[in-house]
């Protein structure tokens, strides 16, 4: 995961603090090496070359992880696949009702069900990964906190129930016109920004389907290959791995189709927008 990790703690015992956050640097790293594409003795490489049927052990927490991106493909209907970044054009025209690999449980194992197949976590591990550390912070002492993972996904809380406390903005940077997140600490460097997007006890995670000075995609779509199409999209809800994943689905479906997929399935998003121009464009996502 190449990816800027920063955290905001705030709590009464200052030392505990500084504890915790050694400790949440240090599950990051661990992660980072368990589900690196790159590092050729990660767990993620060792799965990737395993031939279809080979049943092969599997860290049980990389199996929750990948029984979490099963349950969220299947609500998606394929739309949200961590195996889509492997798709050829030949082989993208259809979503598959099946998935493409099986895990047993007990004893944790893995194994490919279809060939060609490489996992990559790179649409959901932040949000997956800041879920999973945010209970521990809770539980030693973080009163409230604003977890960052790369400016795309965000994790808030504030146990006094202060909903000012966290304030993003979605902004143009000057030397870039793509667009991105600014987080509390960027918001003074003057840099022209929209309206503030409070938080407070929630997740937002921040989709787009272009790389920052490149005509490449960083959303495949499984039904196609990459989005053509330049398209960003906010979305709000309790968890930081589901709103990745319906930031993700949403890019595929488009602006109409994803809020309206949001809001009859009753996926629980507290608030989906969709960027156009210097607005984000709010919808409904409740009935």
């Amino acid at each position: 995961m190449t990816t800027r990790w920063r955290c905001w703690l705030a709590g009464d015992d200052q030392e505990r603090l500084a504890a915790v956050s050694d400790w949440w640097a240090e599950e990051i790293d661990r992660w980072d090496q368990m589900l690196s594409r790159f590092d050729p003795a990660s767990e993620v490489t060792r799965l990737n070359r395993a031939p279809v049927g080979k049943r092969l052990r599997a860290h049980r927490d990389l199996l929750n992880l990948l029984d979490f991106c099963e349950q969220a493909r299947q609500v998606t209907e394929g739309l949200f696949d961590i195996t889509a970044s492997s798709l050829s054009a030949q082989d993208s025209s259809h979503v598959e009702p099946t998935p493409p690999f099986q895990l047993e449980r007990e004893p944790s194992l893995f194994h490919w069900t279809v060939a060609g197949r490489q996992l990559d976590f790179g649409g959901v591990a932040k949000g997956y990964l800041l879920d999973q550390l945010a209970p521990t912070l809770r539980e030693h002492g973080v009163t409230a906190a604003l977890l960052d993972a790369g400016g795309s996904s965000l994790l808030t809380w504030d146990d006094a129930g202060d909903e000012s406390h966290w304030q993003v903005s979605l902004a143009h940077a000057d030397e870039d016109p793509s667009l991105r997140l600014l987080t509390v600490d960027s918001l003074a460097a003057g840099s022209p920004a929209r309206s503030f997007i409070r938080l407070s006890n929630s997740a937002l995670s921040y989709s787009a389907t272009r790389l920052a000075g490149t005509s490449s995609g960083q959303t495949i779509d499984p039904r196609g290959g990459e989005l053509p199409e330049s398209r960003a999209c906010v979305v709000i809800t309790q968890s930081a791995a589901w709103a990745e994943v319906l930031s993700t689905a949403a890019l595929c479906m488009g602006e109409a189709a994803a809020a309206k997929y949001i809001k009859e399935r009753g996926i629980v998003a507290s608030r989906f927008g969709w960027l156009s121009g210097d607005d984000v464009n709010w919808y409904a996502t409740t009935n």
